[in-house]
C-alpha cells in the first residue's frame, strides 16, 4: 500500500473555494493501480464573529495520471445564513495507492 499525506490551505473565502489540485510523485520501484482519498484532518473558521452555518462540504479525489504520479483534488464549499462572510482553513489529504501484486 502507498500512502501519503497531501496539505491544502485556504483563506479569504466566500461561499466556494476554487476547486484546486496537486500533484504528487510515487516513489521509484513503487507500482500503484488504483487511488482513493480520505480525510485526515479539517481545519475551519470565520475571519470575523457572528455566523449561522448552513453547511460545509468537503470533497476529496484523487486520479493517477501516471505510472510515476497522482493528481489529488480538493472542494471546500460553505452556505452560512449572511451568505457572504469570508473563511479559512486547511485540509490534510490521505492518499491510498493500491499496489500492484508482483508477477510470480
Amino acid at each position: 500500500m502507498f500512502v501519503s499525506v497531501v496539505n491544502f490551505t485556504f483563506a479569504d473565502v466566500k461561499k466556494q473555494y476554487t476547486p484546486d489540485a496537486k500533484t504528487i510523485t510515487i516513489p521509484d520501484g513503487v507500482t500503484v493501480e488504483a487511488v482513493s482519498t480520505a480525510i485526515n484532518s479539517f481545519s475551519f473558521s470565520y475571519q470575523d464573529d457572528d455566523h449561522h452555518i448552513s453547511a460545509i462540504q468537503v470533497t476529496t479525489g484523487a486520479t493517477l495520471i501516471s505510472a510515476t504520479q497522482i493528481e489529488v483534488t480538493l472542494q471546500v464549499n460553505c452556505r452560512d445564513a449572511g451568505g457572504g462572510d469570508e473563511y479559512e482553513g486547511s485540509v490534510d489529504v490521505l492518499v491510498l495507492g493500491t499496489q500492484a501484486m508482483p508477477a510470480s
